[in-house]
């Protein structure tokens, strides 16, 4: 990148489509990349069979509990503020 030959595009597309099992994904998808495919594959099978989430598969917050969150956070702060 630094010598010309990519573009901040290509290393944005190289780095997003890295294998699993790759050193850099496993350090930047938290904890997600910690399982295989085949560990996700059999998960699915487990939900499948059973009607269950796998009791080891990582919990995904939503978007919109996140939004729910700093939302509460963002009420409390004013609240605090408005105390003072």
């Amino acid at each position: 990148m630094w010598r010309g030959r990519l573009s901040l595009r290509r290393v944005s597309q190289l780095a997003a489509h890295l294998p699993r099992e790759s050193a850099t994904y496993q350090a930047l998808g938290g904890e997600h990349a910690k399982w295989t495919t085949e560990a996700v594959l059999l998960a699915d099978l487990f939900h499948a069979w059973t009607g269950n989430p796998h009791p080891s598969l990582p919990k995904d917050t939503s978007k919109a509990d996140r939004a729910r969150d700093v939302t509460a956070r963002l009420k409390a702060h004013r609240a605090r503020l408005e105390r003072k």
